[in-house]
């Protein structure tokens, strides 16, 4: 369950709702609020049992096969989780080893298209993140504690490649490239 802090209320209604109807389903929080007050977020979340800190695209399959298999959750880089009447708090993600070209590229074909619009052009747009990271420590910014201070940036190939998908597939000629 992504989580923001402007809708922390309205993420914590939906997680006691999601808990209520599948009460043998694990929940694990993901966002910004589970990276920078991951203890604070399980208290928050009664109904969440993990806090993913970092990146999800790799914590996110680690968490789900250990917990399918039965492994220990303890080797899953960047969870928090509650362990019996406490709270466990793992080693944190080494996000500077996360290789942006390894993820697969954004399955927009389940998104409605359509919907993502510019603004005064009314045309088709999607958003193409071209790395994650930064150096700074600008005090309005939390990007470099959710994605590392380090900037790593995806293969110019790779992003030209996102970019001909986009169009040829999707029919999307208008981009906004970001990079955090």
């Amino acid at each position: 369950l992504n989580t923001a802090f402007p809708t922390l209320e309205s993420d914590r209604d939906f997680s006691a709702e999601l808990k209520s109807a599948l009460p043998h389903a694990p929940i694990a929080l993901l966002g910004m609020m589970p990276t920078l007050l991951a203890e604070p977020a399980l208290a928050l979340f009664a109904s969440a049992d993990y806090a993913i800190g970092g990146e999800p695209e790799w914590a996110a399959p680690e968490l789900v096969k250990t917990h399918s298999t039965g492994g220990s959750l303890a080797g899953v880089k960047g969870l928090v989780w509650r362990k019996g009447e406490g709270i466990a708090v793992n080693p944190p993600q080494d996000l500077a080893a996360h290789d942006l070209d390894e993820l697969p590229f954004p399955a927009r074909e389940i998104l409605p298209i359509d919907a993502y619009r510019l603004p005064l052009l009314n045309q088709r747009f999607t958003l193409l993140n071209i790395g994650r990271g930064c150096p700074h420590s600008c005090i309005y910014c939390a990007a470099p504690a959710y994605y590392g201070t380090r900037f790593r940036k995806r293969l110019a190939s790779r992003i030209a490649h996102d970019i001909q998908e986009c169009a040829h597939r999707h029919g999307i000629r208008h981009f906004l490239f970001w990079g955090e």
